[in-house]
């Protein structure tokens, strides 16, 4: 069985930080190429140590933040080279 889980990317102190929503996992990285690049390593790391079922899920300003870049269509593979002007991103993953 496959679930979604979704991230909203910021920009934070100068790096791009990744949220996850239903699980608050974060990760980050200095160009929107490389904090997906994390996003997807952070995930197999959880998938091969066992999975994230304790982690609680992330504060809802988090999700108000996703919500308004998915309304928007700010996919972050769309951006990965040119950064929209609001900066504010949605992934959406496909688990095992």
């Amino acid at each position: 069985m496959t679930k979604n889980i979704f991230f909203v990317v910021l920009p934070e102190d100068g790096v791009w930080v990744a949220h996850g929503l239903q699980k608050n996992i974060v990760t980050h990285g200095e160009s929107l190429s490389e904090v997906r690049d994390n996003i997807y390593a952070l995930m197999e790391a959880y998938r091969t140590r066992g999975g994230l079922e304790s982690v609680p899920p992330a504060h809802e300003g988090y999700w108000k933040k996703f919500v308004e870049a998915y309304e928007a269509g700010r996919d972050l593979d769309k951006y990965l080279d040119t950064p929209a002007e609001d900066n504010t991103y949605k992934l959406e993953l496909q688990t095992a």
